[in-house]
């Protein structure tokens, strides 16, 4: 620890107090040290000693309440999105505050101690389910219509795409495509609250119509006329996809002695610095390295230091960003940052306010204006607003002379769009060389998907995490969130932070790039691992686990009330056994996670009858 600037662990509160490497234990030997714990509650409050696994985690935080996203099954269980996804989230998020912490220290000799409860960070991305229940008190679910139609997966002659339409215009291009047919001049279909009120009626059109084309073909027309389609992809369509090929995502690791394509770089950075510098490390193959390296630093005890006691500045206070972006993904990205202390300066205009101001989430008696909606509220806070038109020569000049004046610029206008303005990154980094640019958009501004339209819920299904994302013999399934935009946003801070920390050593800002598509596709390690090394498609597994048994969502008495169940270790099946049924622990079909596994059927039956008879809390 004497030679790092920060520690990140996952150890429960007991397992810290047993090591002594708490907080308080670290900071008077090593005050320049950055401590980052991520827990699935935190180290504080009344559930700092609870346990949770990745599909705690995402029961606890809100998520899967939601996933299925518009299902029609009521009896189905809430459905984990396929992998580790809520983990991954709360450790992009350990790591934006992380390095935001390190370059302070790196300033002031100042350490910190970073709490990320993973509850708190799903809590955080669901989109408009908390300022719907804080302003209106309408409780989200998986069940129904989403509030933009048409929506959802269709089948095509050879697979299933995601469409969704978010703007008039859309829908008028979208019209236009299916041969303005009479049906879609009907009066229910008019506006988006008309396609709301008769979405079953439009989906009987829509179904008909995109039975008609295949996957690939009705994709490209589509994104010819800037329409949201993204198809339902398998991790073997990604290895081999040309885009991503053009872009240098595909990366090379060896596993298992084996050379095989894995995920690459989830953002581009202008001065480089991205790269798998070598591969996952046997367990213990540096360990005479790294002992030699600590015997080096110190032949005795490290002497403590006094601790400093004045309350520390946020992280990021002097950090001017100037925001110009829009909707979700680059504002959870300056909301990160806001957070953390940087000055956000969010620019927008009256003639082109933000798709979040203009979404109907609004407290009873509130006015229905644009600085009403609880959707922008909840993203907006803690920025600056400026109304600047930029389609106004002025407007631009004085864009430019705040950039000469700022930190870093977010934006996520289509590709194109900034270069078109003139504030390209050629521009700009002349203005500032100091700049950091983070440029988000669907599929980067580079390759030849680049000018393709795309939003957060159709990176799931194009990225291959729809695909594995389902109940066991079920259909491919919407993840419940439009997770593209908030895993790029943190993605984008994240590269952001780690630029700040760069540029104190060179000098240079630089162009950071993000892909709403690339930033998910990340996610989904175990289902390309899966693919290279047996040549098949992960299987979807509703909410079991490959190992732990059992593992699921389970039906209480409560109407519409589920609880999870996890079990990593045998120790932990004893324990559920003393509450659930004693009798079991010596069961011979399920002393061992091999056992329970191969009868897994029936005790998920066991389960299932057991908790419907339980109360959810006691």
């Amino acid at each position: 620890m004497a030679s790092a600037e920060a520690v990140v662990h996952n150890w429960s509160i007991q397992q810290l107090e047993d090591a002594r490497l708490r907080w308080e234990d670290l900071h008077p030997q090593f005050p320049d040290l950055v401590c980052c714990a991520l827990t699935p509650f935190g180290l504080t409050g009344p559930h700092r000693h609870w346990r949770g696994e990745e599909i705690t985690v995402a029961n606890a935080g809100g998520w899967t309440y939601l996933s299925p996203g518009t299902s029609t099954e009521a009896d189905r269980p809430p459905l984990k999105a396929s992998g580790h996804q809520a983990d991954l989230q709360t450790g992009a998020t350990g790591a934006i505050a992380t390095l935001a912490a390190v370059y302070r220290a790196r300033k002031s000799g100042q350490g910190e101690q970073i709490d990320v409860a993973g509850q708190a960070v799903i809590g955080c991305m669901l989109e408009a389910s908390l300022p719907r229940f804080t302003y209106s008190g309408e409780v989200a679910d998986r069940f129904g219509t989403k509030g933009l139609n048409p929506w959802g997966l269709y089948a095509c002659q050879d697979g299933l795409i995601f469409l969704m339409v978010a703007e008039e215009d859309q829908w008028e291009r979208l019209v236009e495509l299916m041969g303005n047919p009479d049906w879609a001049q009907l009066e229910i279909f008019a506006k988006m609250g008309d396609r709301f009120l008769n979405a079953d009626a439009l989906d009987i059109f829509m179904d008909e119509w995109v039975a008609g084309w295949t996957v690939d073909e009705l994709f490209h027309e589509a994104q010819k006329r800037r329409i949201c389609m993204a198809p339902v992809l398998e991790t073997s369509d990604l290895v081999d996809n040309e885009h991503l090929k053009a872009r240098g995502f595909l990366a090379q690791q060896n596993v298992a002695g084996q050379t095989l394509t894995v995920p690459g770089p989830p953002y581009r950075l202008s001065g480089g610095g991205w790269a798998i510098r070598r591969d996952a490390p046997k367990l213990g193959e540096h360990q005479d390295e790294v002992r030699a390296e600590c015997q080096a630093l110190s032949a005795g005890t490290i002497p403590p230091t006094q601790a400093e006691t004045t309350p520390a500045a946020r992280p990021l206070e002097g950090i001017r960003v100037l925001d110009l972006s829009w909707v979700w993904a680059g504002p959870y990205c300056t909301l990160q940052l806001a957070h953390l202390g940087a000055d956000v300066v969010k620019v927008e205009s009256a003639s082109r306010s933000d798709l979040g101001r203009r979404l109907p989430i609004y407290a009873p008696d509130a006015p229905r204006d644009l600085d009403s909606s609880g959707y922008f509220n909840q993203w907006g806070q803690g920025k600056r607003s400026l109304a600047l038109d930029l389609a106004h020569e002025e407007a631009i000049d004085l864009l430019k002379r705040l950039i000469a004046d700022c930190d870093v610029l977010t934006e996520n206008f289509a590709s194109g769009v900034m270069d078109r303005l003139g504030l390209g990154w050629e521009v700009l980094k002349e203005i500032n060389p100091r700049l950091i640019m983070a440029s988000i958009s669907g599929y980067g501004h580079t390759g030849p998907w680049a000018s393709y339209s795309a939003y957060g819920p159709a990176t799931p299904p194009i990225s291959g995490l729809s695909a594995v994302s389902g109940y066991v013999g079920g259909d491919p399934q919407e993840v419940g969130l439009a997770l593209g935009d908030p895993a790029s946003g943190l993605t984008a801070a994240v590269g952001i932070c780690a630029a700040l920390i760069s540029r104190e050593q060179t000098g240079q800002g630089q162009h950071i790039e993000i892909s709403l598509w690339e930033a998910t596709s990340v996610l989904t390690g175990e289902a390309w691992l899966h693919h290279a090394l047996r040549n098949e498609s992960l299987p979807r597994m509703g909410n079991r686990d490959i190992q732990m048994v059992p593992h699921g969502c389970y039906a209480t008495q409560e109407e519409g009330s589920w609880i999870s169940i996890a079990c990593a270790n045998d120790s932990e099946w004893q324990a559920l056994c003393s509450v659930f049924s004693p009798g079991l622990a010596d069961d011979p079909r399920f002393r061992t996670a091999e056992e329970r596994k191969a009868h897994e059927d029936e005790l998920d039956r066991l389960l299932t009858e057991w908790v419907a008879n339980q109360s959810r809390w006691p």
